[in-house]
């Protein structure tokens, strides 16, 4: 809920969150809004009536991603927040040691999945870019483009993102599971 100042005057403090994961989310969200507009202007663009139900469609389908990635901004800082908090858990007894063990495999696998889910809806986002390149406005070409470079930038910045929280894990083969994951979905 804050102005996109305020968010890179954050993200350019000292302090670890917004980071990484939160700017993926942002341009996959920046991606997602200027699909919707390609596709709300494509909509009512004299020449392609016979589009206007693809473009109704491909308009909801990126102000749905638009909402999901933009929630996931403040998703990615939690996440990030709880890989600190369970570091920070006693460690004095056994049961403490080993509590906070868990604690920090399980927190990093969440910060591991949220920019995984990021990653997952640059898939649609390029899926909507292609369409609306093919189908929707010429005169909007470069605002297509644009999305489908921004959403680009985000599978790059989530698999990044991805792959910093997999050594703490603590389970390999989950870890190759998930690297392999995002690997794929970023190619």
């Amino acid at each position: 809920e804050q102005t996109l100042n305020v968010f890179c005057d954050m993200t350019s403090a000292s302090t670890p969150v917004p980071g990484g994961g939160s700017v993926a989310a942002v341009s996959g969200g920046l991606s997602a809004s200027l699909l919707a507009m390609v596709a709300n202007l494509s909509h009512g663009a004299k020449g392609l009536d016979d589009r206007r139900d693809t473009m109704a469609n491909l308009s909801q389908r990126s102000q749905a991603l638009k909402e999901i990635l933009l929630a996931t901004v403040d998703t990615d800082s939690k996440a990030y927040d709880d890989v600190v908090r369970a570091m920070r858990l006693p460690k004095k007894t056994e049961e403490e040691k080993t509590a906070r063990a868990q604690a920090i495999r399980d927190a990093n696998e969440h910060a591991a999945n949220v920019p995984m889910s990021v990653l997952e809806k640059t898939i649609e986002l390029l899926d909507i870019a292609q369409h609306l390149v093919e189908f929707g406005m010429v005169s909007s070409l470069s605002d297509a483009g644009v999305a489908a470079a921004e959403a680009s930038a985000a599978a790059d910045a989530a698999c990044y993102n991805v792959l910093i929280n997999l050594p703490g894990i603590g389970d390999e083969e989950k870890a190759e599971r998930l690297r392999q994951r995002a690997t794929e979905l970023d190619e």
